[in-house]
């Protein structure tokens, strides 16, 4: 008769994965999150970098426009001083950069019966300029204030249109010729004379991804000037 064999499992027996081995499986995991990673952070830098350069460039359009736009609504304001224009500029180390500051009318909010009546338009002192920042790229800001009421003596609205800018340069076409500084003081009287055209011009840096040279003539059909309605 065949004696039965019992087996045995001692109970100090190792059932699941050596040291060696959790050792080896945590190195490849830390490298292969280590190149998951490295892939993600290269591809992330190439697609911000590409989608920046391109805002860049249509920024810069965007800018001129608003520019433009500011400009062919400019109205000189009698008996206020922010109701003038005045603009100087200046060689920067990269090519002229003017700034410019204007009144100029508004329309916001205004019933549909009222937006062809100029008499009760907002009134608004527009300042444009371009701020440079140290190790960072140039800024075009747009600033922005009422020109009668108790936030006129605020802070103005301040709107950064564009970033790298190398040149921001305006000139006016005033008594049959171009220049890049004039000014007109209309607090005591009315002025005498009003551009005619503005030409803006914007240059983008190195930097910016498409055309970097932004140019837009327009006129200035001022009309005639009166005091803003404060009702």
């Amino acid at each position: 008769m065949r004696t039965p064999r019992v087996f045995i499992r001692k109970s100090g027996a190792a059932s699941g994965f050596t040291l060696l081995e959790v050792i080896l499986a945590i190195a490849i995991a830390v490298v292969l999150a280590g190149f998951i990673f490295s892939l993600y952070m290269t591809l992330s830098r190439s697609v911000d970098g590409h989608q920046g350069r391109r805002a860049g460039g249509a920024a810069l359009a965007h800018a001129l426009h608003q520019v433009a736009h500011d400009l062919t609504g400019a109205q000189p304001v009698f008996g206020y001083a922010a109701g003038g224009l005045e603009l100087t500029t200046q060689e920067g180390p990269r090519g002229p950069v003017s700034i410019i500051r204007f009144s100029t009318p508004r329309a916001d909010g205004l019933p549909e019966e009222q937006a062809d009546d100029l008499r009760w338009f907002r009134f608004v002192s527009v300042e444009y300029q371009l701020r440079t920042r140290p190790q960072e790229r140039d800024e075009l800001v747009r600033l922005e204030r009422p020109l009668v009421g108790p936030d006129a003596l605020m802070d103005p609205v301040e709107t950064v249109l564009a970033v790298g800018v190398d040149q921001f340069q305006v000139e006016l076409y005033v008594d049959d010729d171009w220049v890049d500084a004039w000014s007109v003081d209309v607090t005591e009287k009315e002025p005498e004379m009003w551009p005619a055209r503005a030409r803006i011009r914007l240059v983008g840096d190195q930097r910016t991804r498409g055309e970097r040279h932004h140019e837009l003539e327009v006129p200035m059909p001022v009309g005639w000037t009166f005091a803003p309605r404060d009702e």
